[in-house]
């Protein structure tokens, strides 16, 4: 008797506990959602920020936009009428090939104008964004550049054998287990990756080409990976000037013929705490993004 009313007691505080959680993330929602202009133009404004990610990414109790986000976003911006250019803002070291692939090229589709500004890193993947914009500013010591593809492939034989835990694969052909982290990658396994690696690489070089107009006795120095600041970039060819935001900014407001003041800012949401945490957890040691890391291209 004494143990129903002490389990009574736990499910009550249970109930009341998520009441109270629901609530905070409606009203956070509400103080955090972005305001728009419902009348006369604006300067459209996104800020791709942090590692890109194909899908929005859990970090504790909150939920961050990932590519598919950001494009829909540049969608909806290239159809709203008031929306009179697209204002980019990145502080991104790069991420997933696919996609960084996928906000550069819902870029290139958008028909407005459109800019980029990389505020403090614009490497690999983050670079590779703001090819899809007209120009591309950064601040004086921004970093720039880290152009190329990398692929890691971990190796945790020597620990399983330190911890005794044996693992024994049972495959279908060769291959088919490329990439297993309990075991040592053979050559052709290497060379195979090498040549994916390098496949990807030479469609981001082409694009640079494509954006970008850089010296060929220069070429050669921008595209080896290297990290460089907003100033040595515009030197390169990387970026066309160096500045300050609110400067470019300005600048661009002019060019559209719109007050800097109406700034439409189109970032997508971060989501508000709410009941993921639990959720986000158990994404994290699910064996399927595990195993599926194995094969992640990234542009970083």
């Amino acid at each position: 008797m004494e143990r129903d009313k002490i389990w009574k007691g736990i499910a009550i505080l249970s109930i009341v506990g998520l009441i109270l959680i629901a609530l905070i993330s409606a009203i956070l929602l509400i103080f955090t959602s972005k305001p728009s202009l419902s009348m006369g133009s604006c300067i459209g404004v996104i800020n791709i920020d942090g590692p890109i990610f194909l899908k929005s990414q859990r970090g504790g109790f909150s939920q961050y936009p990932g590519a598919e986000d950001y494009a829909e976003a540049i969608r909806r911006a290239d159809r709203d009428p008031t929306i009179k250019g697209l204002f980019v803002v990145i502080n991104s070291p790069g991420g997933g090939v696919v996609a960084s692939d996928i906000i550069y090229r819902e870029l290139k589709r958008l028909k407005k104008p459109k800019v980029s500004y990389i505020e403090e890193v614009g490497a690999s993947g983050g670079y590779y964004v703001a090819l899809g914009t007209d120009r591309i500013y950064s601040h004086y010591n921004s970093l720039v550049g880290n152009i190329g593809v990398i692929m890691y492939i971990e190796n945790y034989e020597g620990l399983m054998e330190k911890i005794g835990i044996n693992i024994t694969t049972v495959k279908s052909g060769r291959y088919k287990d490329i990439g297993n982290p309990f075991r040592k990658a053979t050559q052709d396994e290497i060379q195979m990756i090498l040549e994916i690696v390098n496949e990807t690489y030479g469609q981001f070089v082409s694009i640079l080409k494509e954006s970008r107009y850089i010296s060929e006795e220069l070429f050669e120095n921008v595209t080896d990976g290297r990290i460089m600041t907003g100033t040595m970039a515009k030197r390169m060819g990387l970026v066309d000037d160096v500045g300050l935001k609110r400067d470019f900014l300005s600048k661009f407001a002019n060019e559209l013929n719109v007050p800097e003041t109406n700034i439409c800012d189109i970032t997508p949401s971060i989501k508000p705490p709410s009941l993921l945490f639990m959720e986000s957890l158990i994404s994290m040691l699910d064996p399927r993004n595990i195993y599926g890391d194995r094969y992640r291209l990234r542009a970083e």
